[in-house]
C-alpha cells in the first residue's frame, strides 16, 4: 500500500516541481528584463546611437509582451508579483529616490488596471484570443511603462553641460543628406572629410591634380575651411566627415541653448519621453501582443502549457 501511495504521489510532486521552476524562471526573466532596460535607459540619456535606441524599443516590446503573456496564463497574483520585482530592479539600478517610489506606485496602479481589463475580456470570450489585448490591457500596460520612463527622465541626475551627441546618432540621416549634397556639389563623394571635399572641388574646377592642390594651396584650403566653419558655426580641423559636423552642430546648440536653460530640461525631457512612448503605442501595442502570442505558442509546443475547454453554467434573467 505504501509503495502504491508513493508511486501515485510522484507525478503530482513532479508537476509541482515543474510549476515552481516555471515561476522562478518568470521572476528571473522579469528581473533580467528590468535590469537590461534601465541600464540601457541610462545610456540613452547620454544620446547614444540609433541602433541603441532601436534595441531599447525591442526590449521594451519584449517586456510588455512578456507581461501580457502572464496575464493570459496566470489570473492570480503572479503577474503582479513579477512586475513588483521589475519595479524593485528599476529602483536598484537608478538609485533610491522617494519620487521613484511614487513612480512605481503609479505604474503599479496602471499595471493592475491593465491586468483587470484583459482578464475581464478573457472571461467574456468563449475562445482564447490574443488580438483583443491590443485594446484591452496593452494600452494601460504601455502607460505603466511610460510613467516609469517619464519619472526616470525627470529625476535622473543629468548634467546638461556634459551631454554630448555622438556622430553615430546621425548614421542613418547622413546618407540621405549626402545624396542631396551630391546633387548640389558633384565633387562631393560619400564619406569625404572636409579637406577631401575642398580639394576635390578645387581640382574639379581648375583641372589641377588633388596632390598638387594639397601640397601647394594650403593657405587657400585653410581659408575655405574657415569660411565653411563660420557658416556652420563650429570649429573644423578638416578631418571631419558629415556625421562629425552634424554632431558638432548639435553639441553647439546644446551648449548655446540647453545649458543656460538647464532647469527646464528635466520637465521637457520627461514630457517628450512620455508622449513619444504613447504616440508609438499603435506599433508597440501590436508588437507586444504578437510577442506574447509567440511566447504562448512556444510554451505550448514545449508541453509547458495546455488549453482546456470547460463548460460553465451561467444564469440569465428572462421576463415571463
Amino acid at each position: 500500500m505504501s509503495g502504491r501511495a508513493e508511486a501515485s504521489a510522484r507525478p503530482e510532486e513532479t508537476a509541482m516541481s515543474k510549476q515552481n521552476i516555471i515561476k522562478i524562471s518568470i521572476f528571473a526573466i522579469s528581473a533580467l528584463l528590468s535590469f537590461m532596460i534601465w541600464i540601457g535607459f541610462k545610456d540613452i540619456l547620454t544620446f547614444s546611437d540609433g541602433f541603441h535606441i532601436l534595441s531599447m524599443a525591442v526590449l521594451f516590446s519584449v517586456a510588455a509582451g512578456f507581461f501580457i503573456f502572464l496575464f493570459f496564463v496566470f489570473s492570480d497574483w503572479l503577474p503582479i508579483a513579477a512586475f513588483a520585482l521589475f519595479l524593485l530592479v528599476f529602483i536598484l539600478v537608478l538609485g533610491f529616490k522617494v519620487e521613484y517610489l511614487a513612480a512605481t506606485a503609479l505604474s503599479m496602479v496602471f499595471f493592475i488596471f491593465a491586468k483587470a481589463r484583459l482578464n475581464q475580456n478573457i472571461k467574456n470570450n468563449l475562445k482564447l484570443k490574443f488580438h483583443p489585448a491590443i485594446l484591452y490591457g496593452a494600452p494601460s500596460l504601455l502607460t505603466a511603462f511610460a510613467a516609469l520612463f517619464a519619472f526616470a527622465s525627470y529625476f535622473y541626475p543629468i548634467n546638461v553641460a556634459d551631454v554630448k551627441v555622438s556622430p553615430k546618432v546621425f548614421s542613418q540621416v547622413a546618407p540621405l543628406a549626402e545624396k542631396f549634397i551630391q546633387l548640389q556639389m558633384p565633387a562631393y563623394q560619400s564619406g569625404m572629410s572636409v579637406d577631401e571635399f575642398l580639394i576635390a572641388s578645387v581640382a574639379k574646377e581648375s583641372g589641377v591634380s588633388a596632390d598638387i592642390i594639397k601640397k601647394n594651396f594650403k593657405t587657400q584650403l585653410a581659408k575655405q575651411r574657415n569660411d565653411l566653419a563660420s557658416g556652420v558655426g563650429v570649429s573644423l580641423s578638416g578631418a571631419e566627415t558629415l556625421n562629425d559636423i552634424m554632431a558638432l552642430v548639435a553639441n553647439s546648440y546644446i551648449k548655446k541653448y540647453l545649458v543656460p536653460n538647464s532647469s527646464f530640461v528635466p520637465i521637457v525631457l520627461a514630457i517628450l519621453v512620455f508622449l513619444s512612448i504613447k504616440s508609438a503605442g499603435f506599433i508597440l501595442n501590436r508588437v507586444s501582443v504578437a510577442f506574447a502570442f509567440i511566447l504562448f505558442k512556444t510554451f505550448k509546443l514545449l508541453g509547458l502549457l495546455r488549453v482546456e475547454v470547460k463548460q460553465v453554467d451561467k444564469e440569465f434573467i428572462t421576463i415571463q
